[in-house]
């Protein structure tokens, strides 16, 4: 910063007035934005559309937020579903937008200790995700970055699935929203979340009672949001790379949580490997591609053994390396590992004598 300001200085008259006047035209001109750009541009709509006054909602607006933010008007990167493969409907380009605070507090009477008419360039920035992800899910999603506090916060999010059906001869809209606040829900935008003031001055005195739903609960479920959205990411990974996510999250929970115990963060991994097992062998069935009589297997294990100690299921391939094919079933015992584990024999007590032979204990 010092060195930029250092060559401002150095410029002569006539190029500190072009800089200056390049710098207003490009802050000036931009096109003015009274909404989430990204949306905007995904929609093809102008912000009036779905819009009253920002950020409340019209009906084109309700619309759109109730489909899980997914509603397109631009190209997007398709392929039809088939019987063993499931369709798939991308936009070009992430949902992204940002957002830049800039604030001048002063106050009729000085605050003690502080410092009176402040100027904040910026008091916050801010990230959206907010658009489609898929077909029927979509976010609105806002972290925060407070100069004043140094911190970065997760702001409102909302993260849905949508899809529609008929029922009772009407169309009818369901699905399921994850989110960081009770309030954010609102599909006119008009509860606490989205209400007056959108944006307050971080060093000028504010009212300070509110009640609960006015903000409080937005803090205690945002833990929650941040770990559906890790379990999201470590799922989508995972299935990238054909592992099941342990690996990343295990380690990202020790961090998150270093007072809990590891065998507690395992298990919480565990849970997130098998559900994501789970939705991929769904997958794969409604694809017709697994061959469940082949693919049942099993596995037993001990305590104290890292390592099974028998192994099983159906072989019905095994019998082509010897010409004919055949259903088999079969299983194997690892009889070391089980007499590992076995016990030590407990060696009943019992009164000592000397027998026929023996030599005479010594007396003392």
């Amino acid at each position: 910063m010092n060195t930029l300001i250092r060559n401002l200085l150095k410029l002569t008259p006539f190029k500190l007035s072009a800089f200056a006047a390049v710098l207003a035209g490009a802050v000036l001109m931009v096109p003015s934005a009274r909404a989430v750009p990204s949306c905007s541009r995904q929609t093809g709509f102008p912000c009036k559309s779905c819009h009253t006054t920002p950020p409340e909602l019209t009906p084109l607006g309700r619309v759109f937020k109730l489909n899980g933010y997914t509603i397109t008007g631009i190209k997007t990167i398709t392929s039809k579903k088939t019987e063993r493969e499931a369709g798939l409907n991308l936009l070009e380009w992430l949902p992204l937008s940002a957002l830049i605070d800039t604030s001048f507090s002063s106050t009729h009477s000085p605050q003690p200790t502080t410092q009176n008419g402040n100027f904040e360039f910026p008091q916050a920035v801010s990230l959206f995700l907010s658009g489609a992800w898929s077909s029927h899910v979509g976010s609105f999603v806002q972290a925060t970055y407070d100069t004043q506090a140094d911190t970065f916060t997760w702001d409102n999010t909302d993260i849905r699935y949508a899809g529609t059906t008929r029922f009772l001869g009407a169309e009818t809209i369901f699905g399921v929203s994850v989110n960081n606040n009770p309030t954010v829900t609102d599909v006119w935008n008009t509860t606490p979340a989205w209400g007056y003031p959108f944006q307050a001055s971080g060093l000028a005195p504010s009212p300070a009672a509110a009640t609960m739903i006015e903000g409080e609960f937005g803090g205690l479920v945002a833990g929650a949001v941040l770990l559906c959205l890790l379990g999201v990411g470590v799922g989508a990974f995972g299935t990238l790379v054909g592992a099941g996510g342990g690996f990343v999250l295990t380690p990202v929970l020790l961090l998150l949580y270093p007072h809990d115990s590891a065998r507690t963060l395992t298990a919480i991994s565990l849970a997130v490997i098998f559900f994501n097992a789970a939705s991929g062998t769904v997958a794969y069935a409604r694809q017709r591609r697994t061959d469940f009589r082949s693919g049942i297997v099993f596995a037993a294990y001990v305590g104290g053994q890292a390592s099974a100690v028998a192994l099983g299921g159906r072989y019905d391939g095994a019998g082509a390396v010897f010409g004919r094919t055949r259903p088999a079933t079969g299983f194997s015992l690892d009889l070391r590992r089980i007499l590992a584990s076995a016990p030590e024999p407990v060696v009943p007590g019992g009164i000592q004598a000397p027998g026929d032979g023996d030599a005479e204990p010594a007396h003392r």
